[in-house]
């Protein structure tokens, strides 16, 4: 059986099953520290190297959060640039299912390219588009900047990756 302790009562020793245990406080600068700790793991975990593996990776762009995957093959070198190529997925589309279809992970993964998949933007969940100019569906109703969004998205990957600037497809 447990005992509870009250708040006013710090240091009463507290039944928990068969022993008797003191409440422990953790000291103010140590909880301090674990907080910050914290904090700092969670706005730094996107800007870690990549290692190989897959990876969902944000941007903020035209004052969208906007999402893209990162396939880093098995053999990459983070010292060497490293070619990339970027697969849009087609209308009605999302990042995800282009990486599934297109194959280009097990490409990479021979040929040792880093592949990203930019997710288009919708309403809808699963019904994702680009904004070509003249068409295609949310994106160019809502005038999205996708040249924009493409930017960034290399920049983004550019910081957490050696990305060789002259091999970019």
């Amino acid at each position: 059986s447990y005992t509870f302790m009250s708040s006013s009562a710090p240091d009463r020793p507290v039944a928990a099953g068969n022993c008797l245990r003191r409440r422990h406080r953790p000291s103010y600068p140590f909880a301090l520290m674990s907080a910050l700790a914290l904090l700092l793991a969670l706005f730094t975990a996107d800007s870690l190297p990549l290692g190989p593996g897959d990876h969902a990776r944000t941007v903020e762009a035209d004052g969208r959060q906007r999402g893209y995957l990162v396939h880093v093959p098995p053999r990459y070198d983070p010292a060497a640039p490293t070619p990339v190529v970027l697969a849009f997925h087609g209308g009605g589309g999302r990042a995800d299912t282009m990486a599934i279809f297109s194959g280009l992970n097990d490409k990479a993964d021979q040929a040792g390219f880093i592949v990203a998949y930019p997710d288009g933007s919708g309403r809808l969940e699963r019904m994702r588009t680009f904004n070509a100019g003249n068409c295609c569906g949310h994106a160019a109703a809502a005038t999205i900047d996708d040249v924009a969004f493409t930017r960034h998205v290399l920049d983004d990957l550019q910081s957490v990756a050696n990305v060789d600037r002259r091999r970019v497809f």
